[in-house]
């Protein structure tokens, strides 16, 4: 991408300590762009050669904004979508303003126009809206309806151009994330295999630029879908990672926060010989032999690695097969579409080991994680925006509906995991109003406490006291304490992605598989914690007799 670099530009402006893009699109009669930044509640405008030109406050809720013509433009407030007309006054000076105001049913999480239509999706509701700009005639896509499975929309839009169609993405995650083409009737036009979410789409003649979050390229697909190309950097671009030059204030905090080159003890590629490549979906562990669990959708495999990271068997799973779970010393549990399956570890006469499926539950929506704690096994079902509970001593069942359990609508992310001690969970809400946290709920629905995370969470795991927390697309993985206290972060001074995570509790070690970088998703790598979770315990003891009287 350095060979077709034109200009780059810092949107923060001087007096702001900090600002966050939350949406762009560009005006072309004086070819400027319009600039979202949630973090200091306002839009601001750049001209072609990126200089200053005017700001307008918006609520916080705004999330996004898109041109709709020379002197107007939309923005996306919550369940608002409004827009604003460009005056200008007898002086020159630019002001825009809110005319009009139209009431949604749902949260809009994206809001695109072409010029004739302005196209709102609403993720919570798996819907979008198409309003006609000339008439007050409004039409509703229904995206769980579209398809013969059930389509669940990325977090961005695009209305095409000429043609009465837009785009969108699907994360299928049985058969990987999608772009789709739909038309305005709701017929799927095509699909084009994309890497992962998509986190902005952009047109320009023929050819869309798709962002996958998490990926440092951008896909260069044909308006028919076909891929063509990416656009990457090059690697001395490739410097979000890097801290010493920066002056950031988050990365400054880094470099005293610990790097994960300094805790690593091992590391391995569970891609074998005979496979052309593997993708790790999830990650537990064994405690008695001290091995490792994987799960690999790629190659529908789970593997087990023994503590010296050799393979020891496979065992061959469904497409949908997204994640495990290790249950007891013999026993493990996977999560595919809308089972739970309940697996026995037995071992022949030979000493040959034989993992074989004991019991299939059935649940009501597509389960995207599994975790147990050795006495009960946990089901996140995102799509229903529910969490239910399966007590081993039992078949007693009970469900957790993520939509009453606070004062706002709870969107969980893709990850769960049962407290080793106590009756509670934690999952992430990805609050695009106030950013994304991590709760620790209990097992009758109540929220004990909130932490805000940097991003969507991808994988928690817990060890002693330590909740040890990935935030998709951050080269970082966060400490929180099972009270809720963001105490410190591993670093990932490498410049991997972290993903996927468990623990190995009686060698206390952190188990990180990186999914987002080419062939480091084949790796998986063990950390050291012990002198973290020794100086960790220290640290609470000295407290706990600080407070003595």
């Amino acid at each position: 991408m350095s060979t077709v670099l034109l200009k780059e530009v810092s949107v923060k402006l001087p007096e702001e300590k900090d600002c966050k893009v939350t949406g762009l699109s560009a005006f072309t009669n004086e070819i400027s762009t319009l600039v979202a930044d949630v973090e200091n509640n306002m839009l601001k405008l750049f001209d072609n050669k990126y200089e200053f030109k005017w700001k307008v406050h918006v609520s916080r809720d705004c999330m996004g904004v898109t041109v709709v013509s020379e002197k107007s433009f939309a923005t996306i407030a919550r369940k608002k979508l409004q827009y604003w007309g460009i005056e200008t006054n007898e002086d020159g000076t630019i002001v825009p303003k809110i005319e009009e105001e139209v009431q949604l049913k749902h949260t809009g999480f994206a809001v695109h126009s072409n010029g004739k239509y302005i196209g709102v999706l609403m993720s919570s509701d798996h819907q979008v809206q198409i309003f006609h700009l000339s008439c007050d005639k409004m039409q509703a896509i229904d995206l769980k309806t579209i398809a013969n499975r059930a389509i669940t929309p990325g977090f961005t839009l695009l209305l095409d151009s000429d043609l009465d169609r837009f785009y969108i993405s699907d994360r299928d995650y049985d058969k990987g994330t999608k772009l789709l083409s739909v038309s305005f009737t709701g017929e799927v036009i095509w699909e084009c295999p994309v890497p992962a979410s998509v986190g902005g789409i952009a047109e320009c003649d023929n050819l869309l630029f798709v962002v996958s979050i998490g990926y440092a390229k951008i896909h260069i697909i044909t308006k028919d879908g076909m891929d063509i190309g990416n656009l990457e950097p090059t690697k001395e671009e490739d410097s979000d990672y890097t801290y010493e030059d920066s002056d950031d204030e988050e990365n400054k905090a880094d470099k005293d926060a610990i790097k994960m080159s300094t805790l690593l003890l091992k590391e391995v590629s569970v891609k074998l010989p005979e496979e052309k490549d593997c993708k790790v979906t999830g990650l537990s562990a064994f405690t008695n032999e001290v091995s490792t669990l994987v799960a690999d959708v790629e190659n529908r495999m789970l593997k087990l690695f023994d503590n010296n990271l050799e393979l020891k068997w496979t065992v061959p799973v469904t497409r949908d097969c997204v994640g495990v779970t290790v249950v007891s010393e013999k026993s493990f549990a996977t999560i595919a579409g809308k089972k739970l399956q309940y697996w026995d570890v037995e071992t022949n006469e030979d000493e040959t080991i034989v993992p074989k499926m004991e019991e299939e539950v059935e649940i009501n929506h597509t389960g995207f994680a599994v975790h147990s704690n050795g006495k009960y096994i946990g089901v996140l079902m995102s799509s229903d925006h529910q969490v239910q509970i399966f007590h081993l001593s039992c078949d007693e069942m009970q469900a957790i509906d993520l939509k009453t359990i606070a004062n706002r609508a709870i969107t969980p992310g893709f990850t769960l995991l049962l407290d080793s001690d106590l009756d509670r969970f934690y999952i992430s809400d990805r609050d695009y109003v106030n950013g994304t946290k991590l709760l620790s709920v209990s097992f009758t629905g109540e929220v004990i406490w909130e932490c805000p995370v940097p991003a969507s969470v991808g994988g928690i795991a817990e060890c002693d006291n330590l909740l040890f927390v990935v935030s998709i697309g951050y080269a970082k993985i966060h400490m929180i304490t099972k009270d809720g206290m963001d105490v410190g972060t591993l670093v990932s001074d490498e410049g991997k992605l972290p993903f996927h995570i468990c623990t190995q509790p009686l060698e206390k070690t952190l188990i990180v598989s990186h999914n987002f970088t080419g062939s480091d998703r084949n790796i998986i790598r063990v950390y050291n914690l012990e002198e973290i979770l020794y100086e960790q315990e220290k640290f609470e003891k000295d407290d706990e007799e600080i407070e003595l009287p």
